[in-house]
């Protein structure tokens, strides 16, 4: 049985800094039903930055797939016409772990969440 290298508390510190560099990367897509319709906010404010950091980490750089795919994610995980953040941002954290590189890949990461 080998000794751990590290102090349980350095290896909890570890553990930290990389869940913060990941929810740093890339945003979090939250969604507010309104009227029926699932309206997605991409991180804080949904500026220009968040979008592109967002896209980048699902691999997207085409802006006329980026929305749709949104779209398709929050269909696929509405229940009964609804769609609420826990399972959306499962689908999302699921497809940036996968790191995607482009399209392709960001639509088979989709396809197995």
């Amino acid at each position: 049985m080998s000794k751990l290298t590290k102090e349980p508390s350095d290896e909890v510190a570890d553990i930290a800094r990389r869940v913060e560099d990941r929810e740093q990367r890339a945003p979090n897509v939250s969604v507010e039903m309104v009227d029926g319709n699932a309206n997605m906010t991409i991180g804080k404010s949904g500026k220009n930055e968040e979008i592109l950091q967002l896209m980048d980490a699902l691999g997207v750089c085409d802006t006329d797939l980026f929305s749709p795919l949104l779209g398709q994610i929050g269909n696929a995980v509405s229940r009964k016409g609804e769609v609420t953040n826990d399972p959306l941002q499962f689908v999302i954290a699921f497809i940036k772990s996968i790191e995607p590189e482009n399209e392709i890949e960001t639509l088979l990461a989709a396809q197995m969440a």
